[in-house]
């Protein structure tokens, strides 16, 4: 480092410069191919001296003539949250008991609907409270839906498969409508999401 670009360290930086300083350079303290341990390396204790009852100083030890490496200063990039995916997260239970109770009560209303009430009508307008919004939940399966559909269709149509036929266009077309849950939710709630 230059003396021009030198500044003023904190102590709390020069023993941090001195810690990863001891990291990037633990080769040079390899002896008989015993490497350094590393962990001894720490802000806590950066220097290590261990108990013996007989210890051994040498008091005619030199400075070592060794090239020091420069550490590399990562600095640790902020974290990315991606708070779409968190609030979904957050959401998700509630929006699941949503549609489940949705669901469940279109389906039973479609069920005790009478014949001549116009349920071609009717039908149409429950797909189109359901299926729009279907990959927007986990709680329901489109294809436990679609079952579920089916068998109140042929019990009301006396197993007629043509009206299954039919049942599965209208899916068809109501899936091609994307329509947003959490609005929908919010529409209604006290506490919107």
């Amino acid at each position: 480092m230059s003396q021009g670009s030198q500044s003023v360290k904190s102590p709390k930086q020069i023993v941090e410069i001195q810690y990863n300083g001891l990291k990037a350079n633990a080769d040079l303290f390899t002896i008989a191919y015993r490497e350094a341990d590393t962990m001894q390396f720490v802000l806590s204790q950066p220097m290590f001296i261990p108990y013996s009852e007989n210890p051994y100083f040498n008091l005619s030890a030199e400075p070592m003539k060794a090239e020091f490496k420069e550490p590399v200063m990562v600095h640790p990039s902020e974290p990315k949250i991606d708070s779409i995916k968190v609030e979904s997260t957050k959401n998700t239970s509630r929006v699941n008991r949503f549609f489940t109770n949705r669901v469940e009560m279109l389906l039973e209303s479609l069920q005790q609907r009478p014949l001549e009430m116009g349920t071609h009508n009717f039908l149409w307008s429950v797909l189109m409270r359901i299926y729009p919004y279907l990959n927007q939940q986990t709680a329901i399966q489109e294809n436990e839906l679609t079952q579920q559909l089916e068998q109140i269709i042929l019990s009301r149509y006396q197993g007629d498969k043509s009206q299954v036929s039919a049942l599965h266009r209208s899916i068809a077309k109501a899936k091609e409508h994307q329509l947003n849950l959490v609005e929908l939710i919010n529409q209604t709630a006290k506490v919107k999401i």
